[in-house]
């Protein structure tokens, strides 16, 4: 009997390993974060070098063309560095981050009032990085406010005109409000995946604890049987073999049955 169940054993495949649910939650969101990254810093590049390299090709040399080509690339560093760096989770953020985002604005502005409407661009991103950083709430409503007055007192003191006052405002706001947008809506998706993730391990165990539940009963029941047919047929195999015999036959195939439903 022994035998045949190792051959049995032998004989019948183990089952296949399911798909593991231990992978991080945020392991195609992260993918997702870094193609999106790449995208933001090819732009950040074009909008911003383009007018100091516009610059540099131009015969015009009055303003203060050194400071705005340094200044710019400057910038792009600074917020490369500061704003774009990837993090371990989304909406977490250090808190030399939170210490260099003013030298962001400052800068940002710095380039809108020395070069005007061509360099929006830079304030626009500024306001951009106030949005993804801040959390929801006050903070939000506040650095939305802060960005767009900026870009509207500079506008204003350069004299720049209404219509650009108008366009310098609405574009550093909407920059503030889509970055910030676009970050919610990924520390939502980054929740989401992890709150998935723990519903799976939590139908696992208790998928475990519902077959080691059916385990305990099965081989309780079938053990119990074993053992009474063991001592019946021990008691009687001196006075009568025959029973002793069918007992131990019986025995046996409670065994097989139990070992068959455990598999």
């Amino acid at each position: 009997m022994m035998e045949s169940m190792r051959l049995t054993s032998r004989s019948e495949p183990g089952p296949e390993p399911g798909p593991s649910i231990d992978d991080g939650p945020g392991t195609d969101i992260t993918g997702l974060l870094r193609y999106r990254r790449l995208v933001i810093r090819a732009l950040l590049v074009i909008f911003l070098l383009l007018p100091a390299a516009a610059l540099l090709t131009s015969h015009q040399r009055g303003g203060h063309p050194g400071f705005l080509i340094f200044g710019t690339l400057g910038f792009v560093v600074l917020t490369d560095r500061t704003v774009l760096v990837r993090m371990p989770e989304p909406g977490r953020y250090a808190r030399w981050q939170w210490a260099l985002l003013p030298l962001v604005v400052a800068l940002g502005a710095a380039l809108f009032a020395v070069g005007h409407m061509g360099w929006l661009t830079a304030l626009a991103v500024a306001s951009a990085a106030v949005g993804r950083i801040s959390p929801d709430g006050r903070a939000t409503v506040l650095g939305l406010v802060c960005c767009t007055g900026i870009a509207v007192a500079i506008s204003a003191a350069t004299g720049l005109g209404y219509g650009n006052t108008v366009v310098a405002g609405a574009v550093v706001a909407l920059g503030n409000l889509l970055a910030h947008s676009a970050e919610r809506r990924n520390v939502l998706m980054y929740r989401l995946k992890e709150t998935r993730a723990e519903l799976a391990r939590a139908a696992v165990a208790e998928e475990r604890l519902r077959i080691s539940r059916d385990l305990h009963d099965l081989l309780g029941h079938s053990l119990s049987l074993i053992t009474l047919k063991a001592e019946l047929a021990g008691r009687v195999i001196g006075t009568d073999p025959d029973r002793a015999a069918r007992e131990i036959a019986e025995l046996e195939t409670v065994a097989r049955r139990s070992l068959t439903e455990v598999r």
